[in-house]
């Protein structure tokens, strides 16, 4: 997915560029590398251990340009106009040359979450706790969720994140076996019974791993217990605030959901629908071909800041 990215900034001069979700570092990584006029970077993410991940790839990344300082920090990206200004207050008069936000989990993350940390609870192939927190220092996790929503609020749960097709038959199932059998504590536990529950209901088969019967929930539990979509309803302006004249904001997502919620929020800043400083730039869709899933497609949506208001 890095390619895109790379494309759109290449003919630009990027001073200044910060990742909001920097994940293992791979994006800021290929930018900090192909942008030697660089002159601050900074690198977000609202989980520790990405941040711990990524930091000394970066580093290295930027061992050759002396004039570039890095930045990294654990925190939510609609904080980002905060976390700019205890950087540098200069950074936020000045505005940044490049934003980068990728959403929900990539084929990568997820790979990396499957097989080297199932305890976090992402994974649908290997057992483990039902957590689901980027954040581990959040209180809210899947298993409160699911044992402890009404059988109405698992069902919109599903229906509006998981844009699950038998949401209703699902949140009366998992109501009625958590009363008979008790409360659900892994994710296997969990896969199995969706599994089991979907086959009986026709379901045919998945083609490919990103099509597995579990995916809708998961997706669900895991938007729900981190808070994605306000968290998004207030990043996206607030990232927009702190660009540069020319700079782009730039959003890849993963998932139907949230595509539209950045394409509104987008179009509302849009110089075309109000007397704005902002356009859409770009609109594409790309192949995530960090692992071999034949069906995945993201889409990367650009928001450029004008030289000057029109």
């Amino acid at each position: 997915m890095i390619n895109p990215v790379l494309q759109h900034l290449k003919p630009n001069r990027l001073e200044t560029f910060v990742d909001c979700t920097l994940g293992n570092g791979a994006h800021a990584f290929e930018i900090i590398r192909t942008h030697p006029e660089l002159r601050q970077a900074v690198g977000l993410d609202l989980d520790p251990d990405a941040v711990l991940l990524a930091r000394p790839k970066l580093e290295a990344a930027a061992a050759g340009n002396a004039h570039l300082r890095l930045h990294f920090a654990s925190v939510n990206f609609k904080c980002l106009k905060l976390q700019l200004n205890q950087i540098d207050p200069g950074l936020l008069q000045r505005g940044v040359d490049g934003i980068l936000m990728v959403l929900g989990l990539s084929a990568m993350q997820l790979s990396f979450f499957q097989l080297n940390t199932p305890e976090r609870g992402f994974s649908h192939t290997m057992d483990g706790p039902l957590d689901m927190r980027f954040d581990r220092r959040s209180r809210m996790t899947a298993e409160i969720i699911l044992n402890s929503w009404n059988e109405r609020e698992l069902g919109r749960l599903l229906r509006d994140y998981g844009e699950e097709q038998h949401w209703q038959e699902l949140s009366h199932s998992i109501a009625e076996t958590r009363l008979k059998k008790g409360p659900f504590k892994t994710t296997l536990q969990l896969v199995n019974f969706i599994d089991r529950r979907k086959q009986n209901l026709g379901s045919k088969p998945p083609r490919f791993e990103d099509e597995h019967p579990a995916l809708p929930t998961f997706q669900a539990l895991r938007i729900a217990v981190n808070d994605e979509i306000n968290t998004l309803k207030i990043a996206i302006p607030q990232a927009a605030s702190c660009l540069a004249p020319g700079g782009s904001l730039i959003v890849i997502t993963s998932y139907g959901l949230e595509d539209r919620i950045v394409s509104g929020e987008f179009q509302r800043l849009d110089k075309r629908v109000l007397e704005s400083e902002f356009q859409i730039a770009h609109v594409r869709p790309i192949e995530d071909l960090s692992q071999q899933i034949s069906s995945q497609r993201s889409q990367m949506r650009v928001l450029q800041r004008l030289w000057k208001r029109t």
